[in-house]
């Protein structure tokens, strides 16, 4: 509903311009807020990465958005990142688990992605899939992420066979060039 993306925009948007780091303390007042104010049986996911661009590391924060995705270029392997809690605004207190912090060498990169990627259907009903989406991340892993993107989009509009798009489709790549 409307009212609960103008509020959700509104907690987060508040609480960054607080100051607030995307931290447990963070995600902890965002579900307070949002346990309080949203209608109920609704929720909010959120992924969060803080980037050190001096030793190349990420900082990752779920709570029940996935999944994040860091592809390890040169070695072709995808690693899954797990949540560390349920959604925002379901309970409160919220049990977090501790955030993960991950190094990414030269070729790495992550990818945040909303489910609307890899549930867009074609007309047989058949979903595209994380399948298919992880074999496009292997065999253009090499690409700049810009590349990549292009190829993703492409790749499910010729899959859903112009279908109409039931949900958002929003990627987010980060990868360590050198």
């Amino acid at each position: 509903r409307g009212e609960d993306v103008i509020l959700d925009r509104y907690v987060l948007s508040s609480l960054a311009y607080q100051g607030a780091s995307v931290s447990h303390d963070f995600i902890q007042q965002a579900n307070r807020l949002l346990h309080q104010d949203l209608c109920s049986g609704h929720f909010v996911t959120l992924a969060a990465i803080m980037l050190d661009s001096k030793t190349h590391g990420i900082q990752f924060l779920s709570a029940g958005h996935g999944p994040t995705l860091v592809v390890r270029g040169q070695q072709g392997v995808i690693e899954e990142l797990p949540a560390q809690s349920i959604p925002l605004g379901i309970d409160a207190p919220l049990t977090l688990e501790a955030q993960l912090e991950i190094e990414l060498q030269p070729g790495d990169f992550v990818v945040m992605l909303s489910d609307g990627c890899y549930d867009a259907r074609n007309s047989a009903g058949e979903s595209f899939g994380l399948g298919r989406l992880n074999l496009l991340l292997k065999m253009h892993s090499d690409k700049p992420v810009n590349d990549i993107a292009g190829i993703f989009e492409h790749e499910v509009r010729k899959f859903s066979e112009n279908t109409p798009q039931s949900d958002d489709m929003t990627m987010l790549l980060l990868k360590r060039s050198g």
